[in-house]
């Protein structure tokens, strides 16, 4: 399917977020926000390729994918190594014949202390490169495949500490890195029919902060950081990749998608 077959007048409003015959290679996919888009993806019809560092966690994801009748493989990748990027992109093409979407989720905070340790050359490396050279060298190879097809789309997730003055001094570097190369790409590769998007989550409930319900103080101040009320799942920036994924969205790139619970209003 292509560009053109998506404005087709009879698809019914809810076709355009069938993922059936598509492929989408997720990385950090073996937990938190990579694995609620995966299983999100999967159950919207896409062949998804899991990307981790720990195979166990993948399969466990691709367990559930099955059980619950989608399909999905494994790949056990350190994405900060470029032939491991390329070998996941040929992996992908290998066992779905095609790679149509790529969300880019697997990263790392660094060092988040005192001045010393976050200027530390070895924090700089190791955290831009988690979270801004995997990104590079994951699009440097799929976004061939996501072109072919003509209904490519690439999204990043990202985070509040690339809009605002907060987080680890590195980290927010590499996210305000992530954001930029996604605007230019997408510009850069529209005309081949990729789309280029780039998801802000707010404060998400996940494996790793999921004890912030044994802190009743805590969880009071980060709902009141939301005019909302609330606190993020891990669905709230699956259903934002599955739009961004799917035909729903086929007019929109470039863009910023800030998923907080209002919390950026001010």
């Amino acid at each position: 399917m292509g560009r053109d077959d998506v404005r087709r007048d009879d698809m019914s409003y809810m076709e355009g977020f069938d993922l059936t015959g598509r492929c989408a290679v997720i990385t950090g996919g073996g937990s938190g926000i990579g694995k609620g888009c995966a299983l999100m993806l999967a159950q919207a019809g896409a062949s998804v390729l899991v990307v981790g560092r720990r195979m166990g966690k993948l399969k466990e994801v691709q367990r559930e994918i099955l059980e619950k009748g989608g399909i999905c493989e494994c790949f056990s990748a350190d994405l900060t190594n470029e032939e491991s990027c390329k070998d996941m992109v040929a992996y992908a093409v290998e066992k779905f014949g095609r790679v149509d979407i790529l969300i880019n989720s697997a990263g790392s905070r660094g060092a988040h202390g005192s001045l010393e340790e976050e200027f530390s050359m070895e924090n700089y490396r190791e955290t831009m490169d988690a979270d801004f050279a995997s990104t590079f060298m994951a699009i440097k190879y799929a976004y061939p495949e996501c072109a072919k097809n003509g209904v490519g789309s690439i999204i990043n997730i990202a985070s509040l500490a690339a809009l605002r003055a907060s987080g680890p001094i590195v980290y927010s570097a590499a996210k305000g890195a992530v954001r930029s190369f996604s605007r230019v790409l997408a510009k850069r590769l529209g005309p081949e029919g990729v789309r280029v998007n780039t998801i802000y989550p707010g404060f998400i409930v996940t494996e790793m902060t999921e004890k912030i319900h044994e802190m009743p103080e805590q969880e009071a101040k980060m709902k009141a950081d939301s005019p909302l009320g609330l606190l993020g799942d891990i669905k709230d920036i699956a259903y934002c990749a599955l739009y961004l994924s799917s035909d729903a969205s086929r007019f929109v790139t470039g863009q910023d998608f800030i998923v907080d619970g209002g919390a950026m209003c001010g």
